[in-house]
């Protein structure tokens, strides 16, 4: 389909791999120059030997006339017309190839509607062919193909860098989080952290789940190939069964293996504690979420304090009161916020004990118009949040986080007309603030047309970090749901795809062809940077979608969350999945992280992984016997350094523990 990100040519010939054929975008390939056949230069000058095609092949009965035996120029001249010709521009290597078919027609018979499929005689005229012609014309395998296009390979030009900055832009936000790329996301991200607690475990003497993480793997797979997004509602049904059950596997394994590690740790005189696990290879401080129990039905207020004894600072989110008189004072459970100190690829351990005084929660107020804390102030208005000011930089971000509903006139192939109106925010109330001293926090309701929306932010006052969680109730209709930002100047971008960085500049795109017909629509996987040499700022979404917007006009960069498509009633399309109509409630998140220097400086790489893997909690009531709680109150079982360099896996195969590291910055360097 289409070729991938810059880092392929790396990735295949790791796999093994020779050659690459890919057939999208073809007319913009073309608009920006790109050969037909070349050589495809990765970052890390890996060669590789490309071709690029077009989307379909010989599907039509008028590219071939059924004559052709008894007028043959005119046959060779349709032949040429219909189906070489547009494969011949930009001039590639000697050896072309043709191919057959499309998406839904059977060999060789030329795809009309579900009642006509005549024949296509490509056999007979190859066979005229080769009687009356000297360039030889045969069937065969793309490895034939590329057989004799390695003929030309010291003369095919080379291609450093990115092929295809947009990929395939007609699924951004499709089916929301009934999407199968949420749910991908999720499993991916559940299975490598898994992998890696498993691992640890094993160090420990306990068992490794190999052949179910390789099942797993195969299920993730098995939802991950061409079109799925667009199944029937049967098949899509069935393949969304199987990731969510490829995930809730997933978090089974790894809770488990966690679970076993913590039931190892020599506790303190069994108080009430929390272990604190971090699946990524460098020491992280975080604000977590945790579920506080209490075995003493007097307390009244609580402490936390680490294996050393240091108390650790912490907010109160809820409390949930023991007692039934009104007003209570005891409770046994409280919803906490911890400011934890977590070691690389490992856990810590914090304790709660019951402590004198009264248990305070922060206050909550409905009618501010600021919220400010030490590194940021923000602004309200009826449009939602007006501005933030990055206090560290003193620069001003317009409409940061706020979600938008573009209509479309659903015209256009793939349902992507031109959008004939945006709604945005006007009458926005504010329905909850909390100052707290770990974290700040304020909700937001109001309409997009026949849309509600509710926005919830996160402020950490030391952190130069905003976190949104939207929940939209979709009424469905044409159109797409998106986040926003605005930016004080004109900046360049950059965006992470697989394994590497890429710059993303929308003046140089070529929006040509059936794939790009929407204008400065650009792939990005996690998280894009925006820079104008002083000011920096990325937005980072860690629910799936991949898609991003900017619109230049208004210095505004949108990233999509939800495509809604209106129900069809009369083609093909009544039978695909009734996802894709977006309805109902829906829930996305993505944070905006203000930073000095450029992405490299600031490490927004494992910002970015720290956003997908969150530092997870857990109780460890599944003690081992008391000679066998050998384990530390705090304990490393991996450590990577430099911070440049990133682990994508730690897990067993055939014995060995294996760990995988890319660098990320695009420099070189000795790994530790």
């Amino acid at each position: 389909v289409t070729p991938g990100p810059s880092q392929m040519p790396q990735l295949l010939t790791k796999g093994g791999y020779r050659y690459f054929h890919a057939h999208r975008p073809d007319e913009a390939l073309n608009a920006e120059g790109v050969p037909r056949d070349f050589i495809w230069v990765g970052p890390d000058g890996t060669h590789l030997l490309t071709s690029r095609g077009f989307v379909c092949g010989f599907m039509r009965p008028d590219s071939l006339p059924g004559d052709f035996a008894t007028n043959w120029e005119k046959a060779v001249e349709t032949v040429f017309d219909k189906e070489a010709k547009n494969r011949l521009v930009p001039q590639g290597g000697h050896a072309l190839s043709l191919p057959c078919g499309c998406d839904d027609s059977r060999p060789l018979r030329a795809w009309l509607n579900i009642t006509q499929e005549p024949r296509l005689p490509l056999a007979d005229f190859i066979h005229e062919w080769n009687r009356r012609e000297k360039t030889p014309l045969s069937f065969g395998t793309p490895i034939d193909f590329f057989h004799g296009l390695e003929k030309d390979r010291a003369s095919l030009p080379h291609h450093d860098g990115i092929l295809d900055p947009c990929m395939w832009t007609y699924w951004y936000g499709l089916n929301g989080n009934g999407g199968l790329r949420n749910w991908r996301t999720q499993a991916n991200e559940v299975l490598v952290s898994g992998e890696c607690f498993s691992s640890c475990a094993k160090t420990l003497g306990e068992s490794y789940p190999e052949a179910e993480y390789e099942r797993l793997w195969h299920d993730l797979f098995r939802v991950s190939s061409h079109a799925q997004m667009w199944l029937f509602s049967a098949d899509y049904a069935s393949q969304l069964h199987r990731i969510k059950t490829t995930l809730s596997v997933g978090k089974d394994l790894r809770d488990d293996a966690m679970r076993k590690i913590a039931g190892r740790i020599e506790v303190k005189n069994n108080k009430s504690c929390v272990v604190l696990f971090n699946d990524l290879p460098w020491e992280r401080t975080e604000v977590v979420p945790v579920w506080a129990e209490l075995q003493d039905v007097t307390t009244t207020n609580i402490v936390v304090r680490d294996g050393q004894g240091r108390m650790v600072p912490y907010q109160p989110i809820d409390i949930n009161w023991f007692e039934v008189t009104s007003p209570p004072t005891a409770f046994r459970e409280a919803n906490l916020l911890v400011q934890a100190r977590v070691p690389a690829m490992g856990y810590t351990t914090l304790y709660f004990e019951p402590a004198a005084g009264d248990i305070t929660l922060p206050d909550v107020s409905s009618s501010a118009t600021t919220l400010d804390t030490e590194s940021i102030a923000i602004e309200f208005s009826g449009r939602g949040v007006e501005s933030i000011l990055d206090k560290r930089s003193g620069t001003r971000y317009n409409l940061p986080g706020a979600v938008i509903f573009n209509e479309i006139e659903d015209t256009g192939p793939y349902h992507y007309g031109p959008v004939i109106k945006t709604y945005r925010w006007t009458d926005t109330r504010l329905t909850s603030l909390v100052r707290g001293t770990l974290r700040s926090s304020f909700t937001l309701e109001g309409s997009l047309g026949p849309h509600q929306v509710v926005l919830t932010g996160h402020l950490y006052p030391r952190a130069r970090r905003v976190l949104f969680e939207a929940q939209i109730n979709s009424a469905g209709g044409s159109g797409h749901f998106m986040s926003t930002v605005g930016f004080p100047s004109a900046g360049k971008f950059v965006t992470d795809t697989h394994f590497c960085i890429e710059d993303r500049d929308v003046a140089r795109i070529s929006y040509t062809g059936e794939e790009r017909r929407r204008k400065n629509v650009f792939y990005g996987g996690h998280w894009v940077n925006y820079s104008d040499g002083v000011n920096d700022v990325t937005l980072i979404g860690t629910t799936g979608e991949k898609g991003y917007q900017f619109f230049p006009e208004e210095n505004v960069l949108g990233h999509f969350l939800l495509m809604v498509i209106p129900p069809d009633t009369t083609t093909w399309e009544r039978y695909v999945t009734k996802d894709r109509e977006g309805l109902g409630l829906q829930y996305f998140n993505y944070q905006l992280l203000f930073h000095s220097g450029d992405w490299k400086a600031a490490n927004v790489v494992r910002h970015s992984l720290e956003a997908q893997h969150p530092i997870l909690p857990v109780f460890p009531n599944h003690p081992r016997l008391p000679q066998e709680r050998t384990l530390p109150e705090e304990k490393s079982f991996l450590a990577l350094s430099p911070a440049a360099v990133q682990c994508s896996a730690f897990y067993r195969d055939r014995g060995r523990h294996l760990v995988r590291v890319y660098e990320s910055a695009g420099s070189s360097a000795t790994v530790s």
